[in-house]
């Protein structure tokens, strides 16, 4: 009784044709799944009674009596590899030792391969990648479309209410010379009341138009100075009263400090807390109440100015957008809000000129809070603070209309600066400091184009304050005359050492100093264009080229460098450029305007311009667009736009013209 011999497989066909093995695998197409394996049993006796079981893996795991057949056939097989064992059994039920194994592979379609199905899966990508880029579009057209309704919307409401803040104060003032006509005797003094009244109204709303305009462009300078911080809300909170009475609302100043020194702009924060208070008054019923308090916050030290009231409050919707330039929201007692809505987003653009802030709280019916907060700097010596009268408004020196040269007189004895300024105001905008010190605070507030000081004088003298404005970066571009009694050559000699362009003796020729000053601011030009021209910006010019201070040129090559690290990023500001320079907004502006000439904004575009003109020569075979992304234009029109005006004519005619 020993097992039976292992099988044999003698054949293996499919549809009528013989398979090969290939590797030891029967392989077939998907559709010849029709298979028939045959096998037997050698062996040198024939042993009677002899039957077969067998499985197909990957199909079952069940074994399957086909007792005596010599032939299997497999059909209905779906595309994959399987395997065949086949056993033989005696008639004493004894198995054969081993099993014997044949794999099948039935071959997929080509639309169901591998190949086929990372085909699908890519065309579906894309399919869908297109699906969205097509919804995407659609939200962004849809999107502009809403942009575009609100920004025509907004446009018909700004012009509604600008017109409106026009008209009224327009009309009361053709009413009061209308009146003043009819009846002079009678109605000029209330008439001339009325008419100036409403022409400080109209000339508040200009302003403000105007400082948008100047903030907008990086034109708004600031005129910061150490002064007494309570005195001045205390003054500012007084002139408020009489309004206040008018409408019996309470009016008051709360603070608990005797005096509070510190850096800003007395005009600009007068505006700020002008309009926090005529608002808080504006929306304040009568029997209601508004404080103005001042604190001192240690850490870090700012001064903290709160305007509150018992008005109607704002609304929970309005809150977030308080603050947008010309927002005008619903206010809680049902009326819409008149003016323009420039008044709360110039302040906030003010206070963050100072380094500062402001933001508001409130609840609908609740009343409002205002606060802004101002940086403190350390405490400065006694001769550097200016006082400000509790009993008398700041004035603040007139602005520059910007079409006449900077001019700052240093000079201690008032008929000296007096004459000063009457030999040269016609020909500069003149502004004056009474010493040293002084002189120097107002220089760095104001950069002026220009600086005439004596060399005698208390505290500071003219050699100390040429030392420190040449050395310092925000100045050192400044052209300074001097003018002493002291003669001789060792004392010229130490002026023109410490850094003075000119050095003019005691009692000076009126001529002399006029054409001293005028080549002076003459050569200043000239030399923004030399400068300019040192960093590739301009063209060099043919005529004699002045030497170039160092301290300048490596500015504005800091500057330029800086620049083109970020030269196509299209969102690349002046801001950053301030972060990268370490310098602030105002000192950065004043800083380039008058090294180059230039705005900072006019400053990054001419880099843009400049690279993008040498790349169109350098690099012919690339299109205009892809040269103007390169440099920061994400616009090719407007990248047109401004090539043209800068080089009077288009990027592709100016390439052409090279080639």
């Amino acid at each position: 009784q020993s097992p039976p011999p292992d099988v044999t497989i003698t054949r293996v066909a499919t549809s009528g044709r013989l398979l090969s093995p290939d590797a030891g695998q029967y392989a077939c197409a998907y559709d010849e799944n029709f298979i028939t394996v045959a096998y037997a049993c050698l062996s040198w006796h024939q042993q009677p009674g002899l039957r077969f079981r067998y499985r197909l893996l990957g199909q079952s795991d069940a074994w399957i009596d086909h007792n005596g057949e010599r032939r299997i056939t497999l059909y209905g097989m779906a595309p994959g590899t399987y395997t065949l064992q086949i056993q033989a059994i005696n008639r004493f039920g004894l198995s054969s030792k081993g099993v014997t194994a044949v794999q099948i592979r039935v071959r997929p379609p080509w639309w169901a391969s591998i190949w086929a199905l990372a085909g699908y899966t890519l065309l579906l990508a894309l399919a869908g990648r297109r699906l969205y880029r097509y919804l995407l579009q659609r939200r962004l057209e849809q999107a502009e479309i809403r942009r575009i309704r609100e920004l025509e919307a907004f446009k018909s409401r700004f012009f509604e209410n600008i017109t409106h803040e026009f008209r009224t104060p327009l009309t009361i003032l053709n009413g009061a010379a209308d009146q003043i006509a009819e009846n002079p005797t009678a109605e000029l003094s209330k008439g001339l009341d009325t008419i100036r009244a409403n022409s400080d109204r109209l000339l508040a709303l200009v302003n403000q138009l105007l400082d948008l305009s100047k903030l907008d462009s990086g034109f708004l300078r600031l005129d910061v100075q150490r002064a007494e911080l309570v005195a001045f809300l205390h003054y500012l909170c007084d002139s408020y009263q009489s309004l206040a009475k008018t409408r019996n609302i309470q009016l008051q100043f709360q603070c608990a400090l005797p005096a509070l020194y510190a850096d800003f702009d007395a005009e600009r924060l007068r505006q700020i807390v002008d309009n926090l208070l005529s608002n808080a008054l504006k929306f304040t019923p009568a029997g209601g109440s508004v404080t103005l308090a001042l604190e001192q916050i240690a850490d870090p030290p700012r001064a903290r100015i709160r305007v509150t009231d018992t008005g109607v409050g704002i609304e929970k919707e309005a809150l977030p957008r308080l603050f947008e330039r010309f927002y005008q929201g619903d206010h809680p007692s049902g009326r819409s809000s008149d003016g323009t809505g420039i008044g709360l987003s110039l302040a906030r653009e003010l206070a963050r000129l100072m380094h500062g802030d402001l933001y508001a709280a409130g609840e609908s019916g609740q009343g409002a809070v205002f606060t802004l907060e101002l940086p403190l700097q350390p405490a400065q010596a006694p001769e550097a603070v200016v006082s400000v009268p509790a009993n008398a408004p700041l004035q603040p020196a007139p602005e520059s209309d910007g079409s006449r040269p900077t001019l700052l007189i240093v000079e201690d004895h008032p008929e000296v600066s007096n004459y000063l300024v009457a030999i040269l105001s016609g020909a500069y905008d003149t502004r004056v400091a009474a010493d040293g010190l002084a002189g120097l605070q107002e220089a760095f507030a104001r950069v002026p184009d220009l600086i005439i000081s004596d060399v005698m004088m208390p505290g500071m003298d003219g050699f100390a304050l040429t030392d420190t404005l040449k050395t310092d970066l925000r100045t050192s571009h400044i052209p300074i005359i001097l003018l002493t009694a002291k003669a001789g050559l060792e004392n010229k000699l130490q002026g023109i050492g410490r850094g003075a362009d000119a050095y003019l003796e005691k009692p000076f020729a009126k001529d002399e100093l006029l054409a001293v000053a005028r080549q002076l601011v003459q050569s200043r030009i000239l030399l923004r264009r030399h400068y300019l021209a040192a960093v590739g910006l301009a063209e060099a010019s043919t005529a004699a080229s002045p030497p170039l201070a160092e301290q300048e040129n490596a500015f504005l090559r800091n500057a330029v460098t800086a620049i083109e690290q970020h030269l196509s990023d299209p969102a690349y500001s002046v801001e950053q450029l301030c972060a990268q320079l370490l310098m602030s907004h105002s000192n950065l502006n004043r800083k380039i305007k008058a090294v180059s000439g230039l705005s900072p904004a006019l400053f990054i575009r001419r880099i843009r311009l400049q690279r993008a003109k040498a790349m169109l020569l350098e690099q012919p075979e690339l299109p205009v667009y892809a040269v103007a992304s390169a440099c920061g234009f994400d616009d090719p029109a407007y990248f047109g736009r401004v090539f043209r005006q800068e080089f009077k004519t288009s990027p592709a005619a100016w390439r052409a013209a090279r080639f």
